[in-house]
């Protein structure tokens, strides 16, 4: 019971900063747009993110970590309706 409770916890906190990032990129809280992540000519979406907080999620609070970061990946996907995290730019 206490890991679906992590989970569940991870799932939303996942939800929400994905949430709270995208209004801060798009200017809605600072009021101004904030640079995007390049890599040569690669945009590092912020859902990236949650690749990360699953790998740290393999070594340590395993429940918290994994949701957290699926909920990041589920959130930016529905939102943007697009399953990405690294777009080329030209």
């Amino acid at each position: 019971m206490n890991n679906l409770i992590w989970a569940l916890i991870g799932l939303i906190l996942g939800a929400l900063l994905d949430i709270i990032i995208a209004k801060i990129a798009n200017g809605k809280i600072f009021g101004r747009k904030k640079k995007q992540i390049y890599i040569s000519k690669q945009r590092i979406h912020h859902s990236s993110f949650g690749i990360i907080f699953f790998i740290i999620g393999l070594f340590n609070l395993p429940y918290f970590w994994i949701s957290l970061g699926i909920g990041i990946i589920l959130s930016h996907t529905i939102r943007t309706k697009e399953f990405v995290f690294i777009e080329k730019r030209s």
